[in-house]
Order: structure tokens, then sequence, then C-alpha cells
């Protein structure tokens, strides 16, 4: 990503590592075969990202269908191909 870019979503320095480790992530499962149990764990990984880039604290009470709403993201998991 390039540091206009950060600039203009002013990300801080957490957040941009947050998403170099998504793409390399995203990099690494075209590369590999990954279970049902490791979709779980990248898409509970990819929920928490989501709530700490929107600001949502662990102790508000915000369903992960309403971050997934309010981010319009989809799933992590359902950009991989199987």
């Amino acid at each position: 990503m390039s540091d206009a870019l950060l600039e203009v979503m002013s990300l801080d320095i957490s957040e941009a590592e947050i998403v170099q480790h998504v793409t390399i992530l995203l990099y690494g499962s075209e590369r590999c075969a990954v279970t049902k149990v490791d979709r779980r764990r990248l898409d509970a990984w990819d929920q928490w990202c989501l709530q700490r880039l929107l600001g949502i604290k662990w102790y508000q009470f915000v369903s992960n269908a309403e971050v997934r709403r309010t981010s319009g993201q989809p799933l992590l998991t359902s950009t991989f191909s199987r």
C-alpha cells in the first residue's frame, strides 16, 4: 500500500500492519490447502481485525453481522477458491 493511501484512510501503524497481514494471508491461502478449522480461525481473526479497524471495543455489544454490514466486507474465507 502506498503511503498516500494510508494517509487518506487515516490508519495508524498497527492497522496498516493488519492490512499487510491480510494480504499475505490471502496470497498464502492460494498456495496451500486450508482446512475447515483454519477457515474458522481465519474468519475469527478477520472479525477481530474489522472490529479493531472500526474502533469497536470488546465490551461493546455489537453483533458480527452488524460489523460486517458496517464495514461492507465479506468473510475473509469467502474470497478463497475452494
